[in-house]
């Protein structure tokens, strides 16, 4: 690794890194994500973690600012690259052998 080499420690790291560096789980830092608590940079379609945000997070005491936490997240433009959702599933037909219930 590079960084290790010259010393410099990375500006960026992805969720698994910054779950890790925090102690918690991906589940939960997704939800401080979507409390506010915690920033995110997006670099095409990767998601990545400033370092410095997940130290402030912690000098913070771990709280998410209140006027950010009860704030609707804003409305982002549809990206024309991005590939359009799957429809949902319908339920499947009976098949010829099903006991009917």
């Amino acid at each position: 690794m590079v960084s290790a080499e010259v010393g410099l420690r990375p500006l960026l790291v992805d969720a698994k890194q910054a779950a890790r560096l925090l102690g918690i789980g991906r589940t939960t830092l997704y939800e401080l994500i979507n409390a506010g608590a915690v920033t995110t940079v997006h670099i095409g379609r990767c998601v990545r973690f400033p370092v410095a945000e997940l130290e402030g997070f912690v000098a913070r005491g771990c709280a998410a600012d209140p006027d950010v936490a009860h704030r609707a997240p804003a409305s982002v433009p549809a990206d024309p690259k991005q590939r359009p959702r799957r429809p949902a599933r319908r339920a499947a037909a009976p098949r010829l052998f099903d006991v009917a219930t």
